[in-house]
């Protein structure tokens, strides 16, 4: 099952945030429908959207599976990807934070700054 165009719309709408009942409607229905499914919205690469704690959580412990530097960490448009791949010599960032990362430079950074 896709996620129902209009919540999926709702999920890359800023001005859906500005309406908090807009955004915590369409929230709360894919919590209740569809809490770990992918969105297909026009002009974004499909993309998953977890919305319960437990499964982010579990999203977060595999990192194995699940990559930080392959795409970026913000939510953006196919175009405004390219541009960013194109000006960072294929990197989907334009910075490279511990958000960014992977292991082993994750770990190797996170020790850094843990204590």
């Amino acid at each position: 099952m896709a996620i129902p165009k209009e919540i999926a719309q709702d999920v890359v709408d800023p001005k859906a945030y500005a309406d908090w009942h807009r955004s915590h409607a369409a929230f709360a229905w894919l919590r209740k429908n569809a809490p770990l499914d992918v969105a297909e919205v026009e002009g974004f690469d499909p993309f998953w959207v977890v919305t319960r704690h437990a499964d982010i959580l579990n999203v977060e412990r595999q990192n194995d599976l699940f990559h930080n530097e392959d795409r970026s960490a913000t939510l953006t448009t196919i175009e405004a990807d390219r541009r960013v791949r194109e000006m960072m010599g294929g990197s989907p960032n334009l910075l490279r934070s511990l958000v960014q990362m992977d292991n082993p430079d994750h770990m190797q950074y996170r020790r850094l700054t843990q204590s």
